[in-house]
């Protein structure tokens, strides 16, 4: 034994341990004396987190911390490298699972929702809510919501939902000046184009028809 604030136990039958600190209320470390920097492991009292950081001084520039928890909080920068890069997200429970950008006026998160086992891509930190872009199964894309499949085409078609509470819209834009929209809702579908050059239509990457765009005509040939 060696008795400090710090005991090494040793035995054949006991599996070696080093014990770090007496049970008070106080903080206790290893650092390591570098020439240029120093660095430390430790339990922070205050806090009472396990702390890696650097200096010598206990709960300054954490690089990373442990709570009761066990949650870990990383106050830095994350670099994965090697050959396969892999950062796995769940352990395979019926659970969600999300990743979650904590902003200051709006938060938005990418998660997999274990009721509809899909992907969503939304706004807020609750999966399944406010969703932009859902993703299912079989490589299906909703827009606003999860409708996959609308129009019965089964799942050997790449699919794009457009799914919103008034219909559907879609805009085309040239460097965020509006050229073209596509609306469907209940009343009508819609195709506008805003300048007024004309809209080709085609096959065979052949022109077939041309709409012109300064007066109610078409050209066909």
């Amino acid at each position: 034994w060696i008795d400090l604030p710090m005991s090494i136990t040793t035995s054949n039958t006991i599996s070696p341990t080093l014990n770090m600190g007496t049970g008070a209320a106080e903080d206790v470390k290893i650092v390591f004396d570098g020439n240029a920097q120093d660095f430390y492991i430790a339990l922070d009292d205050s806090a009472d987190d396990l702390l890696i950081g650097k200096g010598s001084t206990v709960g300054t520039t954490p690089a990373i911390a442990i709570d009761e928890n066990l949650l870990t909080t990383l106050h830095g920068g994350l670099t994965m490298v090697g050959t396969t890069p892999t950062l796995t997200i769940g352990d395979g429970g019926e659970e969600d699972t999300k990743i979650v950008f904590d902003g200051n006026a709006q938060d938005y998160y990418i998660g997999l929702d274990d009721t509809f086992d899909d992907l969503f891509i939304g706004k807020g930190s609750a999966v399944g809510t406010t969703p932009a872009i859902g993703i299912n199964e079989n490589q299906q894309v909703c827009i606003n919501g999860a409708a996959y499949n609308l129009s019965g085409g089964g799942t050997n078609y790449g699919q794009l939902a457009i799914n919103g509470s008034s219909g559907g819209l879609i805009d085309f834009a040239n460097d965020g000046v509006l050229q073209t929209l596509v609306l469907s809702d209940a009343g009508s579908f819609q195709l506008l184009h805003q300048p007024s050059t004309p809209i080709l239509l085609g096959t065979n990457n052949t022109e077939r028809m041309r709409i012109a765009g300064d007066a109610l005509k078409a050209a066909i040939g």
